[in-house]
């Protein structure tokens, strides 16, 4: 149910693609995902051969050649809007107006734990976090108000998955069509997206993946950003802020304006490349 993975599954529906997937848990551990991406055991993660790119960001990046372009003018920026306090509220929209409640003490421990969310808290925050979401939902609604089909334009992109993702999450709370008939064009727009569905997937063992994965060479290295102060090949160390995962920690590949590689040396997957994005990771020396 993680709405960062509804916006992958929907950009391999835009791209029409036949992928393999992996059904990971939503909280820690998880350990095929974690085999291959180090520490970063965000949900979720994309493998091409033996390159792992993590983050929504990274992964969408790494779709591009495949496929409909989904990263023109505007697009990126648009998207990020979905993220920080909009995402937020809309955890707090389907979480806490009336969503599914068993099983939930082994999923509030995980995320106090991870990410400092008390559930008593967040609780107490719902009525507000409700309220920015449907602020968030009227302004879309404004948006696409000029009839055009996508939130860009004629063209669907990134941004429009992103945004997507986090009505979709709504039926986490069972209350999606309650929020879309007051609002006509965001309902057709909502249909517009769900339309391109996730391509073709396949499912896969998270062993399975492991195996792929050793069977691959993984990318070699690329320039560094000289203006970074890093060096090739040094250790570094890559975390996300707000967040208590340790940091994966490898020889560092690439690094761009736009993302960060580094080396992973698997147990059983071998030697691994990991791709994040630039924004939204901090990169400390190891």
């Amino acid at each position: 149910m993680s709405p960062w993975a509804e916006v992958i599954r929907a950009a391999l529906g835009v791209k029409a693609l036949a992928w393999h997937s992996v059904t990971v848990p939503n909280i820690l551990p998880k350990p095929h995902q974690t085999e291959l991406s180090g520490n970063y055991a965000r949900t979720p993660v994309l493998q091409i051969g033996a390159d792992i790119f993590c983050d929504t960001t990274a992964i969408i990046a790494a779709l591009e050649p495949f496929g409909p372009s989904l990263l023109g003018p505007g697009q990126s920026d648009l998207a990020a809007t979905a993220q920080g306090p909009t995402f937020f509220a809309a955890v707090g929209a389907a979480m806490g107006n009336g969503g599914r409640t068993d099983n939930m003490d082994a999923f509030w421990e995980d995320r106090k734990a991870r990410f400092g969310m008390d559930p008593t808290g967040f609780m107490a925050m719902v009525p507000a976090l409700i309220a920015a979401f449907h602020s968030h939902l009227d302004s879309l609604e404004t948006r696409l108000s000029d009839a055009r089909p996508f939130l860009l334009g004629d063209t669907v992109g990134h941004a429009d998955l992103a945004h997507y993702s986090l009505v979709w999450f709504q039926q986490f709370a069972g209350n999606q069509a309650e929020l879309l008939i007051p609002r006509p064009h965001l309902a057709a727009w909502t249909a517009r997206v769900a339309a391109f569905g996730h391509g073709t997937p396949t499912p896969l063992s998270g062993e399975a993946a492991i195996a792929i994965a050793a069977e691959s060479t993984p990318f070699a290295g690329g320039p560094i950003d000289p203006a970074s102060g890093f060096t090739a090949n040094q250790p570094v160390a890559i975390s996300q802020p707000g967040c208590a995962d340790p940091a994966t920690i490898g020889p560092l590949l690439a690094l761009n304006d736009t993302g960060i590689v580094i080396a992973r040396h698997s147990d059983q997957a071998g030697p691994l490349a990991l791709h994040f994005p630039r924004l939204g990771q901090a990169i400390a020396a190891a």
